[in-house]
């Protein structure tokens, strides 16, 4: 299952009202029942990484298996995406020249995109 935790009422009055949860539906390419991943919001989508789902055979072994797999979450489709990381290419320089490669700015920060956090396939809020 797929949690979605609204925190818009908390914008709205903070000492009235409550966040709320939302159960949403998989649709798409959801990624198995895990723990511990690591995610972020960018634009509209929910990026979730790795995470490790923990199998008791009820004795005293634990079976842990880690996930090394990337996912999106379309915040306004509401729909589950695997995402595939391929290498980039590596480019030949023209003339014998080597452009400069420019990273982006140190000093961009993060900003809320929606006021929300994902739970995928995590515990139910009760």
């Amino acid at each position: 299952d797929t949690w979605i935790l609204n925190l818009k009422p908390l914008i709205a009055d903070p000492r009235k009202e409550v966040p709320t949860w939302e159960k949403i539906r998989n649709v798409g390419a959801a990624p198995s029942p895990r723990t511990g991943m690591s995610g972020v919001v960018y634009r509209h989508s929910a990026i979730v990484f790795g995470g490790v789902a923990d199998d008791d055979d009820g004795q005293v072994k634990l079976k842990s298996t880690f996930f090394n797999d990337l996912y999106s979450f379309d915040l306004e489709r509401k729909r589950w995406y695997e995402l595939t990381l391929k290498a980039e290419k590596e480019r030949k320089p023209k003339g014998g020249r080597q452009k400069r490669v420019q990273s982006a700015s140190a000093n961009q920060g993060a900003s809320l995109v929606k006021p929300q956090i994902i739970a995928p396939r995590g515990s139910s809020p009760e």
